[in-house]
């Protein structure tokens, strides 16, 4: 590895063979990269019929471009990574998905796990942040102070990510799978800044939790990768 790659260090100590690859690729224009990707889509790309029949039932409840949008994917083929649904991707997978949309041949489907507890390490109960503040994403009251003790609490145990919980601790251990929108939830997003609510929503009626976290996510993924993208979860 050369030296001037010394930032790779840490990730070679944990997975040679993508510190490797990564070194190797250093110095590539990412748009090349990700066609790379791209280049030799699968023989026989079609979806399992089952699969493809609840794919083109779940996108028909969003766009009426269901099929068309399902048929493009099985041309070029589909992201498939070990997403957890949650309200906020996080960094790696956030990569990930940007890297994979810079030169995508057409519609990216990215599908996502929803079989876990709220408490995975991807905190589907939470909307993570890393720059922002408390105090940006929600107004001023009684939530910003509970959400900024709760931050100090967490950092005595050693966790800095930013975080804004969203769940009672009852449902800490809840699968987010058909997992409903609790009033948690609502109270604290009742309190979002003009700004966050603007990117995340409000959850809709009837609706189970992993529906609007893989909403949210979406919201998120567009405003990193630039252009509209479809998610559903598994």
């Amino acid at each position: 590895m050369t030296p001037h790659h010394a930032e790779l260090t840490a990730v070679a100590a944990a997975q040679p063979d993508l510190a490797r690859a990564l070194d190797e690729g250093w110095d590539t224009p990412l748009g090349e990269a990700s066609a790379a990707l791209w280049a030799d889509p699968p023989a026989d790309a079609g979806f399992e019929p089952t699969l493809r029949r609840a794919l083109v039932a779940e996108l028909g409840q969003r766009t009426d471009e269901a099929e068309r949008i399902v048929a493009g994917v099985e041309r070029a083929g589909a992201v498939l990574t070990p997403h957890h649904v949650c309200p906020t991707a996080g960094p790696t997978f956030g990569a990930i998905d940007w890297i994979a949309t810079r030169a995508a041949p057409g519609p990216v489907l990215v599908l996502a796990w929803s079989g876990v507890p709220m408490s995975n390490s991807a905190a589907s109960g939470a909307l993570c942040f890393h720059r922002a503040e408390h105090g940006q994403l929600l107004v001023a009251g009684p939530e910003l102070q509970r959400q900024r003790t709760a931050a100090k609490d967490r950092a005595r145990d050693g966790v800095t990510e930013g975080r804004v919980v969203l769940l009672p601790p009852a449902l800490r251990d809840a699968l987010v799978f058909r997992c409903p929108v609790p009033d948690r939830t609502r109270e604290v997003l009742a309190a979002a800044s003009p700004a966050l609510r603007a990117l995340v929503g409000a959850p809709r009626p009837t609706r189970p939790t992993a529906s609007w976290a893989v909403r949210s996510c979406e919201a998120v993924q567009r405003a990193l990768v630039g252009h509209r993208t479809c998610g559903t979860s598994t």
